[in-house]
């Protein structure tokens, strides 16, 4: 299902991430049985997203028992004696010591030790990441982030404290909220996805002085994420060591900029738990892992399309959510999928028969997956062929990396204006600025304020896609709306 067989997680060796997968199913069968959750037939996805929740937090505790000094995740977590699962008026409770034995007979299966946990701790906190992003994709759908969530260790009482920091106070207007996924994930899930979170998250996760203690990992995402940018070293030191009230400008114009040539962060495709459950088994019967499946599969590819396009054809599994509503429905699922709630809608209907929605109502109704016609892979490389030299949201941010004509937007128009009054404010407060305002301004001239191609690869049509082959290119070049989910 990946490149020549072996597909990439950034950072994860294809036996790293093999064994984490494995760790990560376990678990996962484990909660099955205790919950009694269907995997098939008529799936209850809200349910599967609170396991896959349970499995984050239970790892997020386990990581800390073994500390010198028990964190305050673990000695939360033993504390309350039992988890509660509660869906659709149905609880589920599992005491804590059968969880933290679950979790170290799957230890004993994968040959994981708490004395060699520095050789896969990092690669199961990605893929337990990974599975649970189908769940808090799903929950951005439904609620807006405004703000970067914070959590703070109450150490006496063993406890923690949520805040919420506005996004403007980093400097990012609302029109570019969209380039900001995942500032509202959880701290300890931001930190294992870095490379996979909106440009604008990783560029505020390094300005937020908090985040110090992981700034070199931060500063090395932007300077990934940003590779386009002018002296990106450079920036990305400045924004590292000065407090975020000195880098509101800098974040402001980075926005602007990548409203136009997109970044290069590392989006990926999160299918819901049970379809990677399933997928990943053997033996619909007795479940054992397929250990095969897991090294051809990825989360941004061809192996990611392939296992989306074999549910699909599936009839034998539909999936609902608390909506009495097909076509919404089917549209959040999609959306909590590609994390396409931050794409154009021009392009959502290139890619499927896909038609925007409006109302939310509470009973469920089961589905299955949209039929997708087009794919690329995930984007994440630039997207426009020029680069080698209010509230409503500026444009849509790119999640795949196909051909298209994108929109130069009225608000982008205003940004042009916004940028020669700043210029002629801020020319004393850094090089930087002056010198992102200029890249900026080259940009914008390279448009000739118009829309404008942005190309990185040909769509292929999926009609031939199998796991071995990719499907066949096409010419069209779908184009932008300006219309999206998310802000509507």
């Amino acid at each position: 299902m990946g490149t020549k067989g072996r597909s990439r997680i950034l950072g994860l060796t294809p036996e790293q991430k093999v064994a984490a997968t494995k760790f990560v199913w376990t678990l996962y069968k484990y909660f099955v049985a205790s919950t009694r959750a269907s995997t098939t037939g008529t799936v209850d996805l809200v349910m599967h997203a609170k396991i896959a929740s349970q499995i984050f937090t239970l790892h997020n505790a386990m990581r800390q028992k073994n500390n010198e000094t028990k964190g305050s995740a673990y000695l939360k977590y033993e504390k309350s004696g039992n988890i509660t699962i509660n869906c659709h008026g149905v609880t589920n409770t599992i005491k804590v010591t059968d969880l933290t034995k679950a979790y170290e007979d799957a230890m004993a299966e994968c040959q994981f030790t708490w004395a060699n946990k520095a050789t896969w701790m990092g690669s199961v906190q990605t893929i337990i990441s990974l599975w649970n992003m189908f769940g808090v994709r799903l929950n951005d759908c439904r609620i807006t982030a405004t703000g970067l969530q914070i959590v703070k260790a109450v150490a006496e009482k063993g406890t923690t404290v949520t805040k919420e920091i506005g996004l403007d106070t980093f400097g990012l207007p609302p029109a570019y909220r969209q380039y900001a996924v995942g500032c509202n994930w959880q701290p300890f899930m931001r930190a294992s996805l870095a490379q996979s979170l909106g440009p604008m998250t990783q560029a505020i996760m390094l300005s937020h002085s908090e985040a110090r203690k992981f700034s070199e990992n931060w500063e090395n995402a932007v300077i990934r994420t940003f590779s386009h940018i002018p002296s990106v070293e450079t920036m990305a030191r400045f924004i590292r060591t000065n407090p975020a009230s000195e880098n509101t400008e800098i974040i402001k114009i980075l926005a602007m900029i990548i409203s136009i040539v997109g970044a290069r962060e590392q989006n990926r495709l999160s299918l819901p738990t049970n379809l990677l459950f399933v997928l990943l088994n053997s033996d619909a019967t007795n479940p054992k892992f397929n250990e095969d499946i897991a090294k051809t599969f990825d989360y941004s590819g061809k192996g990611a399309w392939t296992a989306y396009k074999l549910f699909q054809e599936d009839n034998q599994i539909k999936m609902t959510l608390n909506i009495d509503n097909e076509a919404i429905t089917q549209q959040l699922i999609f959306h909590s999928i590609f994390g396409s709630y931050v794409e154009d809608f021009g392009i959502l209907e290139f890619i499927t028969d896909y038609k925007a929605t409006a109302s939310l109502n509470k009973t469920a109704k089961a589905v299955s997956l949209i039929p997708i016609k087009h794919y690329s892979k995930m984007s994440n490389a630039l997207a426009a062929n020029f680069t080698s030299i209010s509230t409503k949201p500026s444009n849509a941010k790119m999640q795949f990396s196909g051909y298209r004509t994108r929109l130069f937007t009225e608000t982008m128009k205003e940004a042009v204006d916004d940028e020669g009054r700043a210029m002629t404010m801020r020319m004393d407060k850094s090089s930087i600025t002056s010198m992102l305002y200029a890249y900026y301004n080259l940009l914008i001239n390279r448009t000739d304020r118009k829309n404008f191609q942005a190309d990185v690869m040909k769509w292929r049509s999926i009609e031939k896609l199998t796991s071995t082959t990719h499907g066949d290119e096409v010419e069209e070049k779908p184009t932008e709306r300006g219309i999206m989910f998310f802000g509507n």
